[in-house]
């Protein structure tokens, strides 16, 4: 996904404003579901927490920012161009459609969901086109009562329309419309219009995380009159968020503007911001230390030896953590052979050694795992993985009984596949890892490398026969992760899976309100795909993103998807 070709390009158009931040770091964890008390909304009931919400809690839209010529340096400012890096090129713009954060990073700033993560505060969620809702007694219900007043960015009114047509999108797509994350909503049986201002939207079952699932950075509502007008948003970028789009240089920079029609009155404080591509790690950092860029992706923003290099040139660079947030993998396609046999892919289970792979591929940066993040309360503990076959050190017996296995699958020899992976600096060298790692039990990897936009779509369309890829989870919630993942007709389920009790057990789990039972049955899933070995999890990568202190009000999301807005986020000269 790196165009370094253009990155000489990006720092000759990178004359710019200095501005950073420093937010505290924050440790990812499965978000307590509580009523939203975002500046932004008035809000009630607790989110799906309990079948029994919680009396509203109205919380008054904030005032615009006093007006003085010179304020405090503690205090909101406006104005001021925002210059932030992205690791990738947008290969188009329909949010509902892709799965990269090189779409999300820089549009999402131009649209607005129902509810959103707080972001002053990610494990919180408050609304954003909800003002408030409710949640009727047996937790099967919610009515959201939207802002009032809110305009399109093209002039025409939101209504309860557009959400009802947004999120019908995203469950129940179109023919022809990719939609990811169509499981997060699965539970949604139903959406009646109201009116204009009102949507109820029935489930089928209470579900434990149907608001956390609601409040990812994915789940805009979208223009309902652009879409059926154009067929998609992938030219198109109309939102109500804080933000306008303004123009897009392919592979170079996408820039917003200010939306001065933005329903939080005295938002955002930003004139605009600039996204630019920065593929190559040693160039992004470059233009970090001289304040080209005054704020990284959180999602690979700085490798831990640059990290090291802030702290030895004592440079007040703010260096953040998320821990959890990239989950790398092997995929095949489970139908088609050699890949249909169960024995070939527990041979590559056997023969990957994850702790290398946390130490080559993620510079020591991540986490040995399943196919939940190792900090998760509901994912098997490090001690239980360690017992396992493919997580055992040494690797000696695992290798030798997946040598054993290709032998009885008829591969005495082993065999050629082609392995796709992604162009780009990040991903090439893991590719190659990987290919090692395969060659110990003789099977022979072809490397395929594939810039990002083709690659997701093949990925998607089921072009191919094998990938190695990193993806970042979509919202910190255990149960939507592995639905996305391994749930028959997921969009994240990339080879194809389909196991009846798996399925079973997710809908168990969705519905069931008790922590430790829910808990129960999420651990039962978990060992399940490890026993089944729908694609071969090697390790989860943790990432490092940095700004300068200039930069206020920002805050890493649970995700390296989340807390893109910056509604809040200003300058201090």
């Amino acid at each position: 996904m790196r165009l370094t070709t253009y990155v000489v390009i990006c720092l000759t158009v990178l004359g710019l404003l200095a501005a950073s931040c420093a937010p505290a770091a924050t440790q990812p964890k499965v978000p307590a579901t509580q009523p939203p008390s975002a500046p932004a909304a008035k809000s009630e009931a607790k989110p799906a927490a309990t079948p029994k919400p919680a009396a509203p809690v109205a919380t008054p839209k904030p005032a615009a920012p006093a007006a003085t010529p010179k304020p405090a340096a503690d205090q909101p400012r406006s104005g001021g161009i925002l210059p932030v890096h992205i690791n990738g090129p947008t290969p188009n713009f329909d949010i509902h459609q892709e799965s990269t954060v090189y779409v999300l990073q820089p549009l999402a700033s131009t649209y607005s969901s129902l509810t959103k993560y707080d972001p002053l505060d990610p494990t919180k969620i408050v609304g954003d086109l909800a003002q408030r809702w409710e949640v009727s007694q047996d937790g099967k219900v919610y009515t959201f009562h939207l802002q009032k007043g809110v305009k399109w960015h093209d002039g025409q009114q939101l209504t309860a329309e557009d959400v009802k047509f947004s999120l019908d999108r995203i469950r129940k797509p179109p023919t022809g419309t990719a939609s990811p994350r169509r499981v997060a909503l699965s539970a949604i049986g139903d959406i009646e219009v109201i009116d204009k201002d009102t949507v109820k939207v029935v489930l089928n079952n209470p579900q434990a995380a149907f608001i956390d699932m609601l409040s990812t950075a994915w789940e805009v509502i979208m223009p309902k009159h652009v879409i059926e007008s154009k067929g998609s948003m992938k030219r198109d970028v109309v939102g109500t968020g804080p933000f306008k789009f303004l123009k897009h240089e392919p592979g170079i920079v996408l820039e917003v503007k200010k939306n001065e029609d933005y329903f939080v009155k005295g938002r955002p404080y930003l004139d605009g911001i600039r996204f630019f591509v920065l593929s190559d790690a040693t160039t992004r950092f470059a233009a970090l230390r001289t304040k080209r860029i005054l704020l990284t992706a959180f999602g690979n923003g700085v490798t831990p030896s640059q990290a090291e290099l802030v702290e030895r040139d004592k440079l007040p660079i703010k260096i953040t953590p998320i821990q959890g947030a990239t989950l790398w993998r092997f995929v095949m396609r489970l139908d088609a052979a050699p890949w249909s046999d169960i024995r070939v892919r527990r041979a590559v289970s056997l023969t990957l050694d994850r702790q290398e792979a946390v130490r080559i591929v993620s510079e020591r940066r991540g986490d040995v795992g399943s196919s939940v993040p190792p900090n998760s309360p509901m994912a098997i503990p490090p001690a239980e993985l360690a017992k396992l076959p493919g997580y055992r050190q040494p690797k000696d017996a695992d290798v030798a009984e997946a040598r054993k296995l290709l032998a009885e699958a008829g591969f005495p020899n082993g065999f050629d596949t082609t392995v796709m992976f992604r162009s780009g600096a990040i991903w090439e060298q893991p590719a190659v890892f990987f290919k090692d790692q395969l060659a110990k039990a003789g099977i022979k990897a072809n490397l395929e490398a594939m810039e990002s936009g083709g690659f997701i779509g093949r990925l998607f369309e089921g072009r191919f026969v094998t990938a190695f890829l990193s993806l970042g989870v979509q919202v910190f919630e255990p149960g939507v992760i592995l639905g996305d993942y391994y749930l028959t007709g997921a969009g994240q389920n990339y080879g194809k899976y389909s196991d009846k009790e798996f399925d079973a057990m997710f809908e168990e789990q969705m519905r069931t309100m008790d922590v430790a039972k829910r808990r129960e049955i999420l651990l039962k899933m978990q060992y399940k795909v490890l026993e089944t070995i729908p694609f071969v999890v090697s390790h989860w990568q943790n990432h490092l993103g940095a700004m300068w202190p200039e930069v206020r009000n920002v805050r890493p999301g649970l995700t390296v998807y989340n807390n893109h807005q910056h509604e809040n986020t200003w300058i201090a000269q």
